[in-house]
């Protein structure tokens, strides 16, 4: 296996949609972590954050798994992905 093969699978496993589920999921323990000193407050994070992880992971396999596209494609459409979906978010929310 050579080095460039190397770097294209780390950065096939962490792509986008990864590092992001890895960010919500550091959002929604620290929200659980801090549930009992914001009295309840903090739960709205997990709320919000189960979905997003939810859509994150399935985009994610849905690229990887049934299109079997490069990983440099799969980095923009998975960039793009994430920008869409928090737009609308923020459209919905704000």
């Amino acid at each position: 296996m050579t080095e460039t093969t190397f770097k294209k699978d780390w950065l096939r496993i962490f792509s986008p949609c990864i590092i992001t589920s890895i960010l919500t999921i550091i959002a929604i323990v620290e929200s659980l972590i801090e549930l009992n000193k914001s009295g309840g407050w903090s739960l709205i994070g997990v709320i919000v954050g189960l979905p997003f992880l939810a859509i994150l992971l399935l985009i994610d396999f849905l690229i990887k798994f049934i299109t079997k596209v490069k990983t440099f494609y799969i980095w923009i459409i998975e960039l793009m992905l994430i920008a869409i979906i928090a737009l609308v978010f923020f459209q919905l929310m704000g």
